[in-house]
């Protein structure tokens, strides 16, 4: 989640590099992201036709990010990063902003 003005839905794709492979390990990581948030309104006319009205803002960022990986489980990973945030929409592109938080990643990968 970010703090932003819109709400968006999308993919991301990460590729993350930990050296040692310790319980616990710091790493780097390379991210993109590509979303869009839609917001529709409706109206109903005169001939009780529903008309709808929708506003649509596009989101694309690419990111490094460094971090901590914490092997809970052998398919169970907890990562803690911080990330270098550019947002780059269809309106402006705004500066780099720092950006923490936390993923849980499920399964063998």
């Amino acid at each position: 989640m970010m703090n932003s003005d819109y709400t968006y839905l999308g993919g991301n794709l990460a590729a993350r590099v930990s050296v040692p492979h310790w319980k616990l390990s710091p790493y780097v990581g390379f991210e993109g992201y590509l979303g869009d948030h839609k917001n529709c309104t409706y109206q109903t006319n005169s001939q009780f036709e529903q008309i709808e009205t929708c506003e649509k803002v596009f989101l694309a960022s690419a990111y490094s990010e460094l971090g901590l990986r914490l092997n809970i489980k052998d398919s169970v990973r907890l990562y803690l990063f911080t990330r270098g945030l550019s947002k780059i929409d269809q309106t402006a592109r705004e500066d780099l902003a720092m950006f923490y938080g936390f993923s849980i990643l499920v399964g063998n990968l």
